[in-house]
Order: C-alpha cells, then structure tokens, then sequence
C-alpha cells in the first residue's frame, strides 16, 4: 500500500516513490496543487515531526498554508464542496479570503496541537479582531471541518460530550484503519458504535508482530508510510507519540552472486524502463490507444469478432513486452542494415581485390611478352622506330609491338598501384566499421534480470503482476500522491492504529455473513467462535462452538476488503465460505459490476533501509526481491511480488527462511548468520479475510469503479437516505491500495452517516445547483478565487498559543464548551459563558 503496504508486496513508489536507487517513477502526470511551498513541510526531520514548530510560527502565510496543505485542501481556493456549504462566501473576493483564513487559520489550531479537541471556543479565542466577530460563521466552518474530519480525528482527549435525543446504532464490520478510523469519528459524533472483527486482533491487514522474548515488533502487513504532507497517518503518529523511522531512498542492489550490480548499468536500465512507461502514457493519453487489432490468419476466431468490433484491450504487461519487442525489433533492424552496409564493404573490397589481381596478371603478361622478345626498359634501341634505310615489315611490325606492350605496362602499372590504394582504403573503412558493430540485442541476459527486478518493483508498488493490471488509469491515484519522506513506525504501524481502536465496543472473532436491510433498519448477522461452557474452566477438549448471533442497529458500515465483496458477489453457498458475506436485498449490478471490475492482489548495513537482489528468471523475479530494515533493530523483511507471491503457498515456512538466509549470505558473507534467530511468513493471499493486499485498477477497470464501491445503498433509490455503508483503501479513487487511504475513507464515511442520521450542515444562504464533491477540486478558471488571501486582508494577530485581550466590543473571547446535544435535525452546541446573551 502507499502507506503501509502488506509485506507480501513491497510498498510504493511509488512513483506512488522510489525503491530502488530512483525506481520506476510511476505516474507520469502532473500531482494535484494546493498552492502551497511543501518543500518545508516535506523536508521536515523527525525532531520537527514530532513538535511541528511550524504551526507556532510567526509568519501567519507560512503556518495556514501548511496547515491546508496538511489537510489536502487548496489554501487559497474553495472548493466544490465549500462552495456548496457556503454560496454566500463566493460572492466577492473579501468574503472568499475572509472564509480561507478562518478554514485555515482553525486548521492550523488543530494541527499545532491534535491531542486535544478543538473546540468553537478555543479558535474563537484564538481569532484575531475582527474575524470572530461573525460567531454564526465561525460556527459553520467549524462544523464544516469537524464533519468531514479535517479537525478533531484520531486519537485526542474530548472536550465535548455529544448526545442523541434517541440512540442511534451504528454496526461497523472490520476493524482495519477504516473501520476505526469510521468507528472512533462516529462514536465523537454521538453515536452508538458496535466494530466486528472476524479476526482475534484489530488493524485488519496492518499487522505488527510481537515476538516477545526482548524481540523488538515486526510490520507484517501496511509498513511504509509514503509522504507526510497530508497524509492523515501523522496525525496519528503524533497522537500516539510513536517513533519514526525515514526511509534511506538509495538501495543498493545486489546479483545472485552476492556482489553489487553496476550503478551506471543500473541507471541504463531504470532509463529505458521509464522512456517505455513514457512511451505508453503517451500512446494511451494522447494518441488514445489502447487496444489491438488481432485480426490476422493466425487470430483464433474469438479474436477475430474482437478485432471487428474494435479490437482487444491490452494490459499493462502487454504493453511494456510489446514496446520491448518493438525496441528489439528496432535493434535488429539497425543490426541489419549495418551487415548490409557491412556486405557492401566486403564486396567492394572483394573487387578491388578482384582489380588489383587483374592488374597484376597483365603486368606478368606484358613483361612475359616483353622477356620473350628481348626487350626492356633499360635497352630503348628494341623501340627506336627510328631508321636509317629501308626497314623489313616484320621489324616493324616487331617494334610497334613492343612500343605497344610496353604502354600497356605502364597503364597496367598505374591501375596496379592505384587498384591497391583503393583496397587499402576500403579495408581500413572496414576495420573502422567493424569497431562501429551494434549490439545484437536490445538487453541482454544480465540487462534483462535487472528490469526483472524494477518490474518486480513496479508490481510490488501496484499489488499485482502487470499482465492483470489496466493500461490507461494503473497510476490514476498518483495524480494525489503525497510529498516528504518515507517513513517507518520504530513500535509498528499497527500500534498506532491500536490506539485508535482504544475505547470501541470491538467484538473479536465476529464472522458476518448476512446483513438485510430495509427503510426500517439493518439485522447483521455473525457467526461467533466460543467454547463451550462446561468446557471453559476444564483441561482436554478444545472444541470450538459457532454461535450466530444477529444486531439491530439504524445503519451498517461494511469496511471488509474487495476480495471479500468479489466473494459475496461469486459464491452461492454463503454460510459454507468463511468470508463471504450475504447481503438481502442483493447488491444492485452496478455495485457488483464495480466489485468484479476491479483488481485485487493474491498477492546489513543500518544506513541502509533496503536493499534488492536480482533473481535469475523472469517468472522468479518477485521473490524476495528487495529487503526492508527498521533503523538500528535486528530485522529484516523480504517481500514476494507478481507472479511469485504465490510460490510461498506451496513452500515451507522453513525452505522460504533457508532461501533467504541463502541470499544474505551470499551478499554479506560471514557476517550473516546461519539461521534467523526467528522468521515469520504472512501469506496474505491465503488470508480468509483478506486474500491478497490491496485493490488494483484491474484490465477493464475504470477509476469510477472506485466511486461506485463507495456509493452507499440508498433506500428506496433515494438520495437521502441509506442503512448500508462502504469504506476501505478500495472506496477511495484519490488514494486508493493504502492505509492513509482506508483511513480517510471511513473519516468520509463517519461523515456521511451524520448528514444522514443527524442532519446535513446547512448552507450560508442559497443552494448552489453543483453534483460535484471533490475536495480537490476547486474554481479558479477566471481567477476569481484563486489569489492569495494574505494580500486582501490587513491581519494583525496574536501569536498561536495566546488569546486576544483587545475585544471589547465581542466578549467571545472566554466561550467554552460544556456540552454539545445532538438531535435528529441537526447539532445544537450549548456553551457556558457569554455570547451577547444568545446561545448558539
């Protein structure tokens, strides 16, 4: 996952990002801006993590950019959802910078200190003069941020107590980042909050293993925390006060034989691969390729009516052997003509070898015919024509002759020696050419095994081999990918999502199987494992009961992974598979069309927090492919990806740990003991409930997919009104196959259940008729609202930490929260102290 990713795939790069000594960068678009410097916040050091002095700071522009940009809002823009609550404040550039800087400036509060609540009271105290003057707006932006869970989430000591006029009843199923993300913001809500979890644990596929015995924990599912500006997971980290540990991002890679490959070989290699994922977004995004025409004598039948009808939708590994093939081909070509070229040397060669031989059979005859008569150069009397008398014919003709062949020598001497500086010529022209051979193809055999290993990568970052993975949106979410290192947690990711989970009515080893719903309310049925009563307190039998046992409650929020969702939507006997879950009504198609479109995954040196190794085939490349450390702890995790992640179905826990212990002997020699002090293997992809690691955009897939697995189901296809929820890294387009993404799905979904149940926040004057909801987008087509609120507004204020005195006309100043009483039209908050003798 891009945050935490379960250790049978590697983490991202993510690109969405590197690995491997600047692995495959994966997205090729532009990330979304939120108009902010995140260099600074992106650069920050653990010390700064942990204390973020940057919410103390005294440039006012600094901290409220940073404080939306945590938040992954546009800290000079509105968005759509903004506009929809508050249409009023759209109206002029005063009243939009008037709303960012009190949305921002609340923000910055919370962020500067998230362990506790942030009450209305407390930012009122906080705004300078004259912007909590307007308390009704203060209230409404507030509220704003509190619903969709940019302030007061997580892990934080309540200030309020929230209370229904009747109890509400929330069942959430899974106890994974978003159903305890969902479960803890709803219970802050006021709700009644019953999590199951089929597992005897919480944090679903975030798994940290404790070994005891002084053993320092393990993350054996989501790990790697990738970018901290925005990302939700430090907020928690700061919370729980864990230790971080940043990702080194130079990893050394390492061949079979124990030796480090060649860097520059290496970036070669890392080059090509990315011209070729270039070369593919632009065929697919520009040119709007993304099918074949298979229809050719050698096309099975099938294809043929495929190709008819527009050809067939190639996937992402198609795509990348097909430009492979195209690079060999283009290799071959130029190998060709240069052996065309080449032939043609060695023809003229041959020629003016074939000249020069000529040449020198007619000399050899000249002189032959010259000897013969006794005639040389030396005795000019055999040419003179020259006569004192009468002369005989056949001397005459005898010294014509000789003159004769004696010009004939001298033109076959001429051609001789300049036949022979031809062929001189064209035979260093052929030795040169000979230097210039090209190679024969496009990577060789050692090339090959180090793509192998960056495809390895690549698969590991998308949580599928390439050959299953859609070719147009595969790196959709990186559009959202988040800035800054990447981390580690020293005590384990998983301990920081257990303490979310802390106060939660959480029933372990609960295995839904049916959820029926209707306008009335929702019956979850599960199946719970408990031993017998007679047999509790007694040695001997472990038998095992299954009790099922059905709740009551207002509205269900399911969180369980996709691959359970593709189960219910697959199997007939419910109650005999363990993970399937029944849903009556059933699931309308377009939810399960969504469900089976998408993909899901069956799948030292301390300096260094990774390391990989080349592996000899193409179908191994994924196994144990690269190595992961946590700082100074003696440990290591090796991950299988693609192909290979289901080798480790049919091995031995054992010959898994032989193998790896064989590779690291080999890189580190003596210094790598024979045998692990203790191993482990996940086996994700045989996990009954989870089946893999994390969603993928799937060949055939669409990112609406996404949308549609989110979409609740409405009562009565009404809008308004809905028993039954969706959250989980597979609901959230923006950052999908992540824990940060599970994690803000159920702060969306706890949202949701409140506009419904307690009542939707009300506008600031008229509706604005708009169907989008984006929280990244935003309206700044004609830069109306895109313009920096800092130099629209003369603000004069108090250091963050210190409340204004200097009211005296708005006695806001000393407002605190008592208690907050919710009913079903909406949330009345009744505060002590005075408001111009109203309460609000």
């Amino acid at each position: 996952m891009s945050s935490g990713s379960p250790s049978s795939l590697s983490p991202p790069p993510e690109d969405k990002r590197n690995h491997a000594n600047g692995a495959v960068a994966r997205s090729r678009r532009q990330n979304v801006n939120y108009g902010i410097r995140n260099q600074y916040l992106a650069s920050l050091t653990e010390r700064e993590l942990n204390g973020l002095n940057v919410y103390r700071c005294e440039d006012d522009d600094l901290s409220i950019r940073t404080a939306a940009a945590q938040a992954r809002l546009p800290y000079d823009r509105m968005t759509l959802r903004e506009l929809e609550l508050f249409p009023e404040m759209a109206r002029s550039q005063h009243s939009v910078a008037l709303f960012l800087y009190i949305r921002n400036k609340t923000l910055a509060q919370w962020q500067f200190d998230p362990l506790l609540e942030l009450t209305l009271g407390a930012i009122l105290k906080e705004l300078p003069e004259p912007f909590n003057s307007d308390v009704e707006l203060v209230t409404s932006i507030h509220n704003y941020l509190e619903r969709y869970g940019y302030i007061n989430f997580g892990v934080f000591t309540r200030l309020s107590v929230r209370e229904f006029d009747k109890k509400i009843t929330i069942v959430v199923i899974g106890a994974g980042a978003a159903g305890l993300a969902a479960a803890r913001q709803l219970k802050f809500f006021g709700f009644d909050v019953i999590v199951l979890e089929a597992r005897p644990r919480l944090c679903g596929r975030v798994f940290t293993y404790h070994g005891g015995a002084g053993l320092p924990p393990i993350d054996l599912g989501g790990m790697i925390i990738k970018g901290i500006v925005g990302n939700p997971l430090i907020t928690l980290i700061r919370q729980t006060q864990c230790n971080i540990v940043e990702m080194n991002q130079k990893c050394p890679i390492y061949d079979k034989n124990g030796k480090l490959i060649d860097l520059q070989k290496n970036e070669m290699i890392l080059n090509s691969l990315n011209k070729i994922l270039n070369t593919i977004c632009y065929i697919v995004h520009e040119m709007g390729v993304t099918k074949i025409d298979e229809d050719s004598p050698n096309s099975q039948n099938n294809n043929k009516n495929v190709a008819k009808k527009g050809g067939r939708k190639i996937n992402l590994g198609e795509a990348i052997q097909l430009i492979l093939n195209q690079n060999e081909l283009r290799v071959k070509t130029r190998l060709m003509k240069y052996w065309q070229r080449f032939e043609q040397l060695c023809n003229k060669l041959k020629d003016a070898g074939e000249k020069t031989k000529a040449y020198r059979n007619a000399i050899d005859t000249c002189m032959d015919t010259l000897n013969q008569n006794g005639a040389f150069f030396e005795t000019p009397d055999a040419y003179d024509l020259t006569f004192n008398g009468s002369v005989s014919q056949d001397l005459l003709n005898r010294k014509l002759s000789l003159r004769s062949m004696r010009q004939c020598l001298k033109i076959a001497v001429n051609g001789y020696e300049e036949a022979v500086q031809e062929r001189r010529e064209i035979e260093e022209m052929k030795n040169e050419y000979e230097k210039m051979e090209p190679s024969h193809v496009f990577m060789n055999d050692y090339d090959k095994r180090i793509l192998d290993f960056h495809f390895a990568n690549l698969e590991s970052s998308i949580g599928a081999p390439l050959r299953t993975v859609a070719l147009k949106d595969w790196d959709q979410d990186d559009l959202y990918g988040f800035d800054g290192s990447h981390i580690t947690v020293k005590e384990g990711l998983g301990t920081v999502l257990e303490q979310v989970g802390n106060d939660l009515d959480v029933k372990l080893n609960c295995i839904v199987k049916n959820i029926q719903y209707d306008a009335r309310g929702v019956d979850v049925s599960y199946f719970v494992n408990s031993r017998p009563e007679n047999e509790k307190n007694g040695g001997g039998s472990q038998r095992i009961e299954r009790i099922l046992q059905t709740i009551r409650a207002d509205a269900v929020l399911c969180t369980v992974p996709l691959s359970m969702l593709k189960k219910t939507v697959l199997t007939d006997d419910i109650m005999s598979d363990a993970s399937a879950i029944r849903f009556e009504p059933k699931l309308p198609n377009w939810k399960t069309e969504a469900i089976a479109r998408l993909g899901f995954g069956t799948f030292w040196d301390i300096s260094k927090t990774c390391f990989g190794h080349l592996n000899e085939t193409t179908a191994s490349r994924g196994e144990l492919f690269i190595f992961y450390s946590i700082g100074d702890l003696p440990i290591l995790t090796g991950l299988f990806a693609g192909e290979a992640a289901s080798v480790t179905g049919h091995l031995e826990d054992r010959v898994i740990a032989q193998n790896a212990m064989k590779i690291l002997s080999k890189i580190f020699g003596n210094n790598c003991p024979t045998e692990p002090l203790k191993y482990i293997v996940t086996r994700w992809h045989l996990d009954p409930f989870a089946y893999g690691c994390y969603s993928y955009m799937k060949n055939g897939s669409l990112p609406e997919d996404y949308d549609k697995l989110a979409e609740p189901l409405y009562i009565d296809n009404k809008k308004d009104f809905a028993r039954v929820f969706f959250a989980g890294e597979h609901t959230i387009k923006q950052y999908p196959s992540s824990v940060h993404g599970a994690f803000l799905s159920g702060l969306r979904e706890a949202g949701r259940i409140a506009d419904i149940f307690i009542g939707p926040l009300s506008p600031l004057g008229g509706e604005i008729d708009d169907e989008g909801n984006d929280e990244n987008n935003c309206i700044d087509g004609q830069g109306i609202l895109a313009f920096e609120c800092q130099n629209q507004l003369n603000i004069k204020e108090n250091k963050p930490g210190t409340s204004n005195q200097n009211n005296q006309n708005n006695k806001n100043q000393n407002i605190a929260v008592k208690r907050a009483k919710v009913n079903r039209n909406g949330i009345n908050k009744n505060y002590n102290g005075e408001n111009n003798g109203k309460e609000n």
